[in-house]
């Protein structure tokens, strides 16, 4: 699996990533989506998306991004949501 992450601080962050979002979500290659935000650095956002190769994708400014690809599985877990 690759795993492409896209970060902002910019003051407009959460309206850039999540319109970002709301495009990847349209592509066919796309497994899923998840935007963030940090609880600890104010203003922070991180959009992850998980895509079976690495995607070519237009950025908008004022982003980071990287890629990553799986090296090893899950451990498959149950995820604990907490703070919700």
């Amino acid at each position: 699996m690759i795993f492409h992450f896209v970060e902002s601080a910019a003051p407009e962050a959460r309206a850039v990533l999540s319109q970002l979002r709301a495009q990847l979500v349209q592509h066919p290659d796309c497994l899923r989506t998840e935007l963030l935000i940090s609880t600890r650095q104010v203003g922070l956002y991180l959009l992850i998306s998980e895509w079976p190769t690495e995607p070519q994708l237009t950025l908008p400014a004022q982003v980071r991004a990287w890629v990553f690809r799986t090296v090893e599985p899950p451990d498959n877990l149950p995820v604990v949501v907490s703070g919700l």
